[in-house]
């Protein structure tokens, strides 16, 4: 579909909650060009510095008080009442993330995470002895372990590529996905921005040559929904999962999956065997929380102000910012690639250091929260910033990582 007729099917401002209309009227009037007016629309937390947006990022204000009210509106509300009343807010909701995407939203389901998301289709794809699914070694782990057990029960086969995401440019990977196709592939993972290193993968290559080989497309979006601009519908993804919680800034607990309509045959239903085959029905997991799915609105509001361009943009400088602080001896993930393509994630080893020690006393000492990854046998320290970010705090990060490195 394209995109100007997708506008006219789904327009562009669906209709908001009345709160959802107090914050765009706020917001509206804020320069989103400060960055320390943007990092005051976020909790004081003192001390506390989140470097782990790759795990989770923090909520602004107005979506953490929107939460709260939700949670107040629900628990004074017979059962399901609220489920009811927010049912076009929820829909409002998916229209505006299929709107992001530029793809149908009736193909989105919500859920709480991207891993819940991909399991989804791990679970129900259809599978016989003779499919084979393609991994790659940069793969999420929990989907591979997924995969490797669903694979055990069908004895269907795996195939693993073992990619070295520091050497290889973008056309080097496409091929290592084209060689790897056979007439018994089903399915290939496809990760959209690497967990550990930060790669953005060239996706939309990888998908044009797995479908003109009638091979189905699965794609790990948990870290590049809300942090890089691009368009699905483009890539041509069957199946896409994301979560909210990291780079929109949305309540822990919400993500999203999203099914290309028509691809129905492909899946079992198995939760609602005896309702029509509907993406929608993969969302009937019986009683959930949906005050957070109701708060979603307020983080897509607080998103759509920022505008996913200059997001993009201020995470890359971000990045570049605080790795250009840091000695020249440090091995660090974006050395195979221009620094235009960094973004908001970037993974640091120190030879002949404890790293563990390091993640452990940042935390502990500086209460400055990064994250632990394995890359070729090394233990990493991954540092992920957001748009609450700023110059003088990563300032602080190097000056507290520095004075680390000399005491361990």
């Amino acid at each position: 579909m394209e995109r100007r007729k997708f506008i006219e099917i789904f327009p562009i401002f669906p209709i908001f909650s009345i709160l959802g209309i107090e914050l765009m009227n706020k917001w509206s009037k804020l320069d989103f060009n400060d960055w320390k007016k943007v990092k005051s629309l976020f909790p004081n937390v003192g001390s506390y510095l989140n470097l782990n947006s790759g795990s989770a990022g923090t909520m602004p204000i107005a979506v953490q008080k929107t939460l709260i009210e939700n949670i107040g509106i629900l628990n004074n509300k017979p059962a399901y009442q609220a489920w009811n009343d927010w049912s076009e807010l929820i829909q409002n909701t998916k229209n505006q993330i299929g709107q992001l995407l530029n793809v149908d939203p009736s193909g989105i389901v919500l859920n709480r995470n991207a891993t819940e998301g991909l399991n989804t289709i791990i679970q129900n794809i259809k599978l016989t002895k003779e499919d084979e699914i393609i991994l790659a070694s940069h793969d999420y782990p929990n989907v591979i372990k997924q995969f490797e057990f669903r694979a055990k029960k069908e004895n269907s086969s795996l195939s693993y590529l073992d990619i070295d995401l520091s050497k290889l440019s973008d056309a080097e990977i496409v091929q290592k996905y084209e060689k790897a196709i056979s007439k018994k592939t089903k399915l290939i993972v496809l990760t959209h921005i690497t967990h550990r290193e930060g790669r953005v993968l060239p996706i939309t290559e990888i998908t044009k040559i797995a479908h003109d080989k009638d091979v189905l497309v699965l794609v790990d979006g948990a870290h590049s929904f809300g942090h890089v601009d691009f368009d699905l519908q483009n890539t041509s993804s069957d199946f896409f999962a994301s979560s909210l919680h990291k780079w929109i800034n949305a309540p822990l607990g919400t993500g999203f999956l999203y099914i290309k309509p028509g691809l129905e045959e492909h899946l079992d239903f198995p939760l609602n065997p005896n309702l029509p085959k509907k993406i929608s029905n993969f969302e009937n997991i019986g009683t959930s929380a949906y005050f957070l799915w109701a708060t979603i609105e307020a983080a897509l509001i607080f998103h759509n102000q920022l505008g996913i361009a200059k997001k993009e943009a201020r995470l890359n400088y971000l990045t570049n910012y605080w790795i250009s602080a840091l000695d020249s001896n440090v091995e660090h993930t974006f050395a195979y690639y221009d620094k235009a393509q960094i973004k908001g994630i970037c993974s640091i080893h120190f030879p002949n250091k404890n790293v563990s020690s390091l993640c452990s006393i940042l935390r502990k000492k500086y209460q400055i929260n990064t994250k632990l990854v394995r890359i070729n046998q090394k233990t990493y320290l991954r540092v992920s910033s957001n748009t609450f970010t700023t110059e003088t705090d990563l300032d602080h990060f190097v000056d507290k990582l520095q004075t680390v490195l000399k005491e361990i």
